[in-house]
């Protein structure tokens, strides 16, 4: 609820609770537009900023499926990097924003992301998203787009949620010349 008052949805959200599952690679995700499934181990104290940032998602993709035919690398990035920014602006004491936030610009980390970026989501991407494969620290993307989201918003202190969520990510990515940091 304090996440749609912040971040109106065009429609109702579904959350599916669901025993923990052993083959379910996340407590939460969202699978659609809409549509969050949460595997119930513990409600702790990440549930509800792992909420807020599941519904992001949720709400970002009932407006980007509807204009993209795909996802590329970059949508992920910039995705993740806006979802991290939403649950840190909804529950700033809770969320978990220290644990994966990395200050440095490590060239040989992105190296290893930025072919990506303008790839079709595949398995790659996530290896990309999820990290702590070829060489890239866990949930690398996550820190990444979240350094994107907050060098855009820096340069727009006035815009809304709304706005910075529907932004294109490539817009947001070129706008604010994040590529820069690695030359």
């Amino acid at each position: 609820m304090k996440s749609s008052s912040i971040l109106p949805a065009d429609e109702k959200t579904a959350v599916c609770i669901f025993p923990e599952n052993e083959n379910f690679p996340s407590d939460m995700a969202t699978i659609g537009a809409g549509k969050i499934i949460v595997h119930y181990e513990r409600f702790d104290h990440y549930f509800k900023p792992g909420m807020a940032h599941e519904y992001h998602h949720s709400v970002w993709l009932g407006k980007h499926l509807a204009e993209k035919e795909f996802l590329t690398g970059l949508d992920h990035v910039v995705l993740e990097g806006e979802a991290v920014m939403f649950e840190t602006l909804v529950y700033p004491n809770l969320n978990h924003m220290h644990a994966l936030l990395d200050e440095s610009f490590n060239s040989d980390h992105w190296s290893k992301l930025e072919p990506y970026l303008d790839s079709v989501a595949g398995e790659e991407i996530l290896e990309m998203k999820i990290g702590g494969a070829n060489g890239l620290p866990t949930s690398y993307d996550y820190s990444e787009g979240y350094k994107i989201v907050r060098s855009y918003l820096e340069l727009h202190p006035e815009i809304t949620v709304e706005e910075w969520t529907f932004a294109d990510p490539k817009e947001i990515y070129e706008e604010v010349n994040y590529i820069a940091n690695y030359r």
